[in-house]
């Protein structure tokens, strides 16, 4: 199980900070593939990100009672 708190430095960064590190992140993926592996690994983070926003919601209802 992961670490729950906000201490390390990833999860310490700014908004602003995280949304440059995203922005740099996604130029240097996508300059290095292809049209069509863009498409599928773009698809697949979008994926990852879906289901998390879905465990936690999921983990705060049940948490809140509201099941």
């Amino acid at each position: 199980m992961m670490n729950n708190n906000c201490c390390n430095k990833f999860f310490s960064l700014s908004p602003s900070e995280l949304t440059l590190l995203a922005t740099v992140i996604s130029l240097a993926v996508a300059e290095e593939l292809d049209n069509c592996q863009r498409n599928v690994f773009g698809n697949f983070l979008t994926s990852v990100a879906q289901n998390i926003l879905t465990y936690d919601s999921q983990d705060s209802c049940i948490k809140n009672n509201c099941t």
